[in-house]
């Protein structure tokens, strides 16, 4: 069955990568693929252009593609409030510096944006290579698909479940099969974000989640809030007691990439 327009989604993540295909205007995907990549290689622009050009295209040929980027991709970094920085280019600047004593390296190939924020107000910052930003858009370009966005894991995650997070105060527990982000939020205002190497466990562990939690507030100088959200690629509601977990289950990172049947 052919479509008219097609909504591609690609998920960067270690060194897997998967696609999934939405005809627009459906619930249900067209398509799915998955690749083994090499993120730090010069083979990632081959690997992803052959994932492209495996997928479906609508009959329009206006296709849009999005790419979302997940641990060890991204990094993250806070920026305290500074009364003597006034443009966003100084915020970048700022957050450069910031990355650099993080991360002790050469940041200068670095793609680093930082987000707005009211007066007073800490900000937050992200930071991927240059050189995947541009295979990004040489991947959707060779394919004849518009890019639409390429977004942190945690952004799009937090964007798409924001009407449930209700609470001005609280933590942010986003897994995956071996990494985690955990952050912390006060008055809406992230306090602390971090990704770290996590196994997940094979089965559904509150303590081992509980664990991670209190010690990444302990290194972060945190406190950990009343109110925790988790997401996870390998979990699901049903496992998820809210009342005994003391968690509330938010859903997949990434719903689009949630096991569904695929129609063609």
């Amino acid at each position: 069955m052919s479509h008219l327009l097609i909504r591609h989604t690609i998920w960067l993540n270690g060194q897997e990568c998967y696609m999934v295909s939405y005809p627009l205007g459906q619930r249900t995907p067209c398509w799915q693929g998955d690749q083994l990549i090499d993120h730090e290689g010069a083979m990632l622009l081959t690997q992803l252009q052959d994932l492209v050009n495996s997928a479906p295209r609508g009959k329009f040929g206006q296709d849009n593609l999005t790419f979302v980027l997940g641990a060890p991709m991204v990094r993250h970094t806070l920026l305290p409030w500074q009364d003597s920085l006034h443009s966003q280019d100084d915020w970048n600047s700022y957050a450069a510096a910031l990355f650099a004593q993080q991360y002790g390296s050469d940041i200068s190939n670095w793609r680093i944006q930082s987000s707005e924020a009211g007066y007073g107000q800490p900000r937050l910052a992200v930071a991927i290579d240059e050189v995947l930003y541009q295979t990004a858009l040489d991947v959707a370009r060779n394919g004849g698909l518009r890019l639409q966005g390429v977004e942190p894991l945690l952004a799009h995650t937090v964007n798409h479940y924001f009407r449930q997070i209700r609470d001005r105060d609280f933590a942010l527990l986003i897994l995956g099969k071996f990494y985690a982000h955990v952050a912390f939020c006060r008055d809406d205002q992230w306090q602390s974000v971090s990704c770290q190497p996590f196994i997940h466990p094979q089965h559904h562990d509150p303590a081992a989640l509980q664990a991670l939690l209190r010690d990444t507030a302990i290194l972060s100088g945190q406190t950990v809030p009343d109110t925790v959200y988790l997401s996870s690629t390998e979990t699901d509601a049903a496992m998820v007691d809210q009342h005994s977990d003391q968690m509330i289950w938010l859903g997949h990172p990434l719903p689009a990439f949630a096991r569904q049947q695929v129609t063609r």
